[in-house]
Order: C-alpha cells, then structure tokens, then sequence
C-alpha cells in the first residue's frame, strides 16, 4: 500500500494535523521514516487504526476488509469436529481436576490426623524420658517389676 506523510494521512483521517499527532501517541499509529527522513504512516497502518472512518479518495481503489464476506471453507467442518473433540477433552479434564481435588482434601484430613499420632506419640516418649529409673535399668535397660 501506499505510504503517505502526515499531512495527507491527517486529511484521509479528516483530523488536523495537531489531532493526528495525539493520535499518533494515544492510538499507536506505526511511523516510520522514508528516505527523505520525513515521518511516512503506510495506508494499511490507517486501515487497521481506523476502519470506516477513513476518507477514502476516488483516485484509489480501497475496499475495507471487513465488508468482504468471507466464502465458507470446506476446512470448517473440519474446524468445527476439532472444535468439539477440543471441548470434550476439555470436559474431561474439569472431572479430573475435581477428583484430584477431593483426593488433595481427604489426604490433608489424613494429614491432621497423622499430626496428632505423632503428637501424641511424642508425648508419651517425653513421659517416659522424664520417669526416674534405678541404676540397675539404666545398665542393663531392664525396667524393675
């Protein structure tokens, strides 16, 4: 397509030139530099920023993109199968994820409870450890009857 300066993209916007600036800034118009070194903005740029808003001259021949309907593929019942097979797989994966989440919370339970054993294990060993034995146990590791 055809690069204009900012000028004449600013008179095909209907904008000043001030206007097309901001524009420039606040919309993210691509500019680029021509072998003059002078600010060129390629039509397509316009197109994609604009759309209908442009003010198309009688010169060019300019047919906006989205008024060309598309003609139906015959790869879009092809898309469409995959499309589905995509869905059902996608289907099945929320089921795993939920089954996987309802193993995570009964193996947390199971945690808890296994806290408390050991726990309770713990305790009942500091008991031990604090009971007083005699000399004789203590060398042999026989508890007195």
């Amino acid at each position: 397509m055809a690069k204009l300066n900012i000028t004449q993209a600013a008179k095909r916007v209907g904008v000043s030139r001030q206007t097309f600036y901001r524009h420039i800034e606040k919309k993210g118009i691509s500019v680029t530099k021509d072998d003059n070194d002078q600010k060129v903005i390629d039509e397509s740029e316009l197109f994609r920023v604009y759309g209908d808003a442009l003010q198309v001259d009688d010169k060019t021949d300019v047919t906006p993109l989205h008024d060309v309907t598309p003609k139906k593929a015959k790869s879009d019942n092809g898309l469409q199968v995959k499309v589905a097979v995509l869905e059902e797989r996608l289907s099945g994966r929320d089921e795993m994820i939920e089954h996987l989440k309802a193993e995570i919370r009964a193996l947390k339970g199971k945690d808890e409870d296994n806290q408390k054993l050991l726990m309770d294990l713990r305790v009942e060993a500091a008991k031990k450890a604090t009971e007083r034995r005699g000399w004789f146990s203590r060398v042999f590791g026989k508890q007195p009857a």
